[in-house]
């Protein structure tokens, strides 16, 4: 079974991507962002806190925030997936879904208890708002870290490697952003996935985000948003290891936009993938196209469309997204930011 993963900062063309490894004839891609290998209170997060992070109180919040996750954030319908077809275990099958999950917390405790609530401050009896108790964990403390990761990765293929098989597919491939930086630990998990980083100009990334209602809506907040991701990237990209780079691809959106046969061909090869048959590149040209909302041979349009910061902001906006990412601009492949030898210098010490 090959995995694949695919990750980015956000707006920078993940789900177009995803769209078109959806095409390939030898992929089963999950329809969604599963999330729950790397964000907040994740699988990542739970095998630091039963390994190098362990304390009996860290271990018992690190399993309620996973089960919490797994049962209510991602399986129940909420303003985080309100607007998504289908929740992450009618994705898997709920029965199945719930049965791994089940399994997988049985094998990381070693039980559960009801802890007891102290009685209110000022009397004997609990305020109204009170809990009188509720159902905790007994964490299991994994010493060999690998021993821990072998039973995620069992957890994960009754997931994943089960929907591909169904599917009769030979690779799945799997997309949140947020795998950009949790790559080591991914590799960690699949020692033999491949990773596929697409990336996009950094200003049209800002000016993307003022149509998100998640995120600030003025270009000066919306660049600092996103520049810590820049600056972690960076130096995480540095220190990866030759077995993880052997297996790294990065890609632009732009180049996908502008190419998308070529580089798309080029890309599975990459991956031991065969190339896609017309039919697919066909209907991957169609997703795009609609993306654009027109020709995607017009390249004033295609501009247009990727660069709208350049034709929607005035000077001194893009004056002010070109100091704030400075050298990020360079070091991501989009030319320089147009700062002088001075003002990188005083960045510099800064």
């Amino acid at each position: 079974m090959k995995r694949i993963f695919i990750g980015g900062t956000g707006r920078s063309g993940t789900t177009i991507l995803q769209h078109a490894m959806y095409r390939h004839h030898e992929t089963y891609t999950l329809p969604l962002e599963t999330k729950f290998l790397v964000e907040d209170g994740g699988l990542c997060d739970l095998v630091d806190g039963l390994t190098y992070n362990f304390s009996i109180t860290h271990a018992q919040g690190a399993v309620r925030r996973f089960d919490d996750l797994m049962r209510f954030h991602l399986a129940e319908r909420n303003r985080n997936n309100l607007g998504l077809e289908f929740t992450i275990p009618e994705v898997f099958g709920i029965a199945h879904y719930y049965n791994a999950l089940d399994q997988f917390i049985d094998t990381i405790t070693h039980g559960r208890y009801i802890e007891k609530e102290a009685l209110g401050r000022f009397s004997k009896a609990l305020y109204p708002s009170e809990i009188a108790s509720r159902v905790n964990s007994i964490p299991k403390y994994f010493s060999d870290r690998d021993t821990l990761l072998a039973t995620c990765r069992e957890f994960t293929r009754a997931l994943f490697d089960n929907k591909a098989i169904a599917a009769e597919r030979s690779c799945w491939v799997e997309k949140t952003p947020s795998n950009l930086l949790k790559i080591s630990f991914l590799h960690e998990l699949y020692p033999d996935s491949i990773f596929i980083h697409i990336k996009r100009d950094p200003r049209s990334v800002a000016y993307s985000l003022l149509k998100q209602s998640w995120a600030p809506d003025n270009i000066v907040d919306a660049a600092n948003y996103m520049r810590g991701t820049y600056e972690k990237w960076l130096k995480l990209r540095n220190k990866l290891p030759s077995s993880t780079l052997k297996n790294y691809h990065e890609v632009k959106l732009e180049d996908l936009i502008n190419n998308p046969d070529e580089l798309l061909n080029s890309l599975v090869r990459k991956c031991g993938l065969s190339d896609y048959d017309n039919n697919a590149l066909d209907l991957v040209r169609a997703s795009i196209q609609s993306y654009m909302g027109g020709d995607i041979n017009d390249a004033g349009l295609i501009d247009r469309k990727l660069n709208a910061w350049k034709f929607d902001l005035s000077k001194e906006e893009i004056d002010m997204l070109n100091h704030i990412y400075g050298d990020i601009i360079e070091a991501m492949g989009y030319g320089s930011s147009g700062k002088s030898w001075l003002e990188k210098l005083a960045g510099f010490i800064r």
